[in-house]
């Protein structure tokens, strides 16, 4: 994903996940890379009018869903610290972070019980 090739980035997450096992690592490692990969893409998308942004929408969708993922396979009791030390200090969601989705996520398991 360093040298801007998000397509490339996302066919070897979705390759990466297909071999498994999902497990909270590669979850969240994939989700990574589809956050990564949206942001190039949008930024791509607005240079290139007409601005549709199918692709980069559909990637920060699946960045969700695995994060989404992710954060289920993580034990109950240390999914708080796993947002606090994790997701909310990585600056790789801070496109995402102003979404329904991610806010969704953020009530979710930022709080939960520890």
């Amino acid at each position: 994903m360093l040298l801007g090739q998000a397509r490339a980035g996302v066919a070897d997450a979705n390759e990466a996940l297909r071999r498994g096992p999902e497990d909270v690592r590669l979850c969240y490692n994939a989700a990574r890379i589809f956050a990564q990969a949206a942001a190039l893409e949008e930024a791509r998308e607005r240079r290139s009018p007409p601005y549709g942004g199918e692709k980069s929408r559909d990637w920060q969708a699946r960045a969700i869903q695995l994060l989404h993922k992710a954060l289920d396979r993580c034990p109950a009791r240390q999914r708080s610290s796993f947002w606090r030390e994790y997701v909310r200090a990585d600056a790789v969601w801070q496109p995402l972070r102003r979404s329904t989705a991610f806010a969704e996520l953020a009530a979710e398991f930022s709080q939960e019980a520890r």
